[in-house]
């Protein structure tokens, strides 16, 4: 199946007829060169197939223009939010914050935010 590809049309569908909402969560680690064009492919399918989907964006701890990006795509996506995590815990961290923020959100609406989650880095 292209997932790329606006013909992997999901047959699952809400009452209203729309596909039904599915928050999407995505660790990112100095994606600065690729980030354009996979935000670009990924909301050409969600436009596609009128999903009214969520895209979480976890960036874990990047040192190059990812987080300048996504910051820009939230400003200018309703469906993008962002999680920046102090540096890079690993994809494992990254994946967790971006599955936790999923669930609390899963069913509510809620503003369009930037997050910023600061871990200490000292031994407990």
């Amino acid at each position: 199946m292209d997932v790329l590809s606006a013909n992997s049309r999901d047959d699952r569908t809400g009452s209203a007829g729309a596909a039904i909402a599915r928050p999407s969560s995505f660790p990112l680690y100095n994606e600065e060169a690729v980030l354009p064009d996979f935000h670009r492919r990924l909301t050409a399918v969600l436009d596609a197939i009128d999903a009214d989907a969520e895209i979480i964006y976890v960036n874990d701890g990047s040192r190059d223009g990812t987080m300048a990006l996504l910051t820009r795509a939230a400003r200018r996506d309703a469906r993008v939010a962002v999680i920046e995590l102090s540096r890079n815990f690993g994809k494992e961290v990254a994946m967790s914050a971006g599955l936790d923020a999923r669930e609390r959100r899963r069913g509510r609406r809620h503003r369009r935010a930037i997050c910023r989650i600061r871990r200490s880095s000292s031994p407990r």
